[in-house]
């Protein structure tokens, strides 16, 4: 019997003021040999990543703005970006001779979704700045089976490893998949402050114009549902 953890940690800044990356892993394994010739391994992989996305600064007549550089533009308390990955596998092996046989499993869930703001071009007076703000969350579920046998032969000096595989996969059911929203408004341009505007203020003002998306749904309800679809992100 073997087991063996492997983990990942990182706390990152940036010279963009508010912009941060906290994430974390970790994966244990278990190898049990309840034969000579069986090899069992057990693992599973955690990993949780949060961070606030830089989309960098406006532009100006095709090119960056003379600004400071450590300006965030949107607000941060508003920009969220995560994933949650949870994923269990089994390796199972049987050794015969110079037969071989193994069949791996694995089982993935995917929780991720982003929400932030996209600083675009200028206006010629250099008075506005479009600011987009969008968001999107989808949570998916993988499962994989796969069945590999292999055979060693000689013909000669030469050596053959013969090869049969069986992997049929599957995409598990969607527990959850929000399709991105996205809109743009023209906000005045601030050189050394944060241009403060939330996903909410920037939505409301295109809801008429998202007829598709927000005629069934008001906007307040279509937010509550990303909520409650991707938590995680609103934590």
């Amino acid at each position: 019997m073997a087991f063996r953890l492997n983990g990942v940690f990182e706390d990152s800044g940036s010279f963009r003021r508010y912009v941060n990356l906290r994430r974390f892993a970790f994966n244990p394994t278990l190898t049990i040999t309840p034969g000579k010739r069986t090899r069992i391994t057990l693992g599973y992989e955690h990993l949780r990543d949060d961070r606030v996305a830089d989309r960098g600064i406006p532009s100006f007549q095709g090119k960056p703005a003379d600004v400071d550089i450590t300006t965030y533009y949107g607000n941060p308390n508003d920009t969220h970006v995560g994933a949650r990955v949870n994923i269990g596998s089994a390796l199972f092996e049987y050794q015969i001779g110079q037969l071989n046989i193994r069949n791996r499993t694995l089982i993935a869930d995917y929780d991720r979704g982003y929400q932030n703001f996209v600083p675009g071009a200028m206006t010629a007076d250099m008075s506005l700045v479009a600011l987009t703000a969008y968001n999107n969350a989808t949570r998916r579920r993988n499962g994989f089976n796969e069945t590999d046998v292999t055979y060693i032969v000689r013909t000669g000096r030469i050596r053959h490893t013969l090869l049969a595989e069986v992997k049929p996969d599957a995409n598990l059911p969607i527990i959850s998949e929000i399709p991105a929203i996205s809109t743009t408004r023209q906000r005045p341009f601030p050189s050394r402050t944060i241009a403060r505007r939330s996903v909410r203020q920037l939505l409301t003002g295109r809801a008429r114009r998202m007829p598709t998306i927000i005629s069934k749904l008001a906007l307040a309800q279509l937010i509550s549902r990303i909520r409650s679809s991707c938590p995680v992100m609103f934590k």
